[in-house]
């Protein structure tokens, strides 16, 4: 059996070339760090007299001096549980409503050698789709605040003034200078040291393509569609819009088109125009005119996406709110966090 696959215009995702070997980004979560910890650990130094010696002591000093953000109830860890919980919520409602019928593939005769698919949808897909995603983002944006708050909190070493806790929104920015101006303005400079500021400055939308670009690296992507493509940006674009402006559009998406055949085939996959609503042509399926072949069982996979910003329009919904979950816990708060 030889089987035909068409992908339906898959975009590129945010890049990850370099990300990896970034040594100041944090591997695993605050919560897998806290649970993994060793008992001990031998950092080795060389005395000037050529012998070794081992510096346990200064190992569990570290980890004491970090506790304070690692504590389950902190306010950051609350709520990337609760987007955590909105998620889950929603991927399950997203699997009982792409698998109990909600929508059909259906073919019907074109011109001579085409045959058409039309995406024919039972149901509409649910608003609530919308509020639930719209809840993740809240929760996942609002522990990025709550963590600054608390290093600016550990910084002046007392409870903060109702101004200055207005002043601690976690900033995210696409342009170094718009971030140097938030450091700027008053009351943050007495909220956040230089190390607190230098944490979050290498969190930012392509901080890392800058700092390579810097180093005189050329074999990088566009810095802008580095930024397009970072999950802070998406998160940002995406909570801003839902909050101030309106629900987002969650939508019907296909993913991938494939049949089978017995030997070699000439038949070729047209996809229809986006958006793909109620009727839409979801594509074309085209015969040879020299080499007719019998109409094949047609095979589709369904998302449902965002269609904007384009950087969140990569993947299906549940799997952009995972992606963003895990940014923000694995690498940005522990990142953020552990400056303090």
């Amino acid at each position: 059996m030889n089987w035909h696959r068409f992908f339906f215009g898959r975009r590129r995702r945010k890049p990850q070339t370099y990300r990896k070997s970034h040594d100041r980004r944090e591997r695993y979560s605050a919560r897998y760090a806290a649970e993994h910890k060793p008992e001990t650990f031998q950092a080795v130094i060389r005395l000037p007299d050529g012998t070794v010696s081992g510096c346990e002591h200064e190992h569990r000093a570290r980890s004491a001096a970090q506790e304070w953000w690692l504590d389950s109830d902190c306010a950051w860890w609350a709520k990337t549980d609760c987007a955590k919980g909105h998620i889950d919520t929603l991927a399950g409602q997203v699997d009982d409503f792409l698998r109990t019928g909600s929508y059909e593939v259906m073919p019907e005769q074109g011109s001579p050698g085409e045959t058409i698919y039309r995406l024919r949808m039972s149901r509409q897909v649910p608003t609530h789709f919308s509020t639930t995603l719209g809840d993740a983002l809240h929760d996942l944006r609002s522990a990025l605040d709550c963590a600054a708050a608390g290093i600016a909190r550990r910084y002046v070493k007392r409870d903060l003034e109702e101004d200055e806790e207005r002043a601690c929104a976690f900033p995210i920015y696409s342009k170094p200078s718009e971030l140097r101006k938030f450091f700027k303005d008053e009351p943050r400079p007495s909220l956040f040291g230089p190390p607190q500021q230098q944490a979050i400055r290498e969190v930012q939308p392509a901080a890392l393509h800058d700092d390579l670009a810097a180093q005189g690296r050329s074999d990088l992507h566009e810095r802008s569609e580095e930024v397009e493509y970072d999950h802070l940006a998406v998160l940002q674009r995406l909570s801003n819009i839902d909050k101030h402006r309106r629900l987002h559009v969650v939508t019907f998406w296909p993913d991938l088109i494939y049949w089978g055949s017995d030997g070699p085939s000439r038949r070729r996959w047209q996809w229809g125009t986006p958006p793909f609503r109620d009727g839409a042509i979801l594509g074309r399926l085209l015969d040879d005119p020299e080499d007719p072949e019998p109409l094949p069982e047609l095979y589709h996979e369904i998302e449902l996406r965002l269609t904007d910003p384009p950087g969140a329009a990569t993947v299906d919904v549940v799997r952009l709110l995972e992606g963003m979950h895990r940014h923000v816990t694995c690498q940005v708060l522990p990142h953020v966090l552990a400056s303090s």
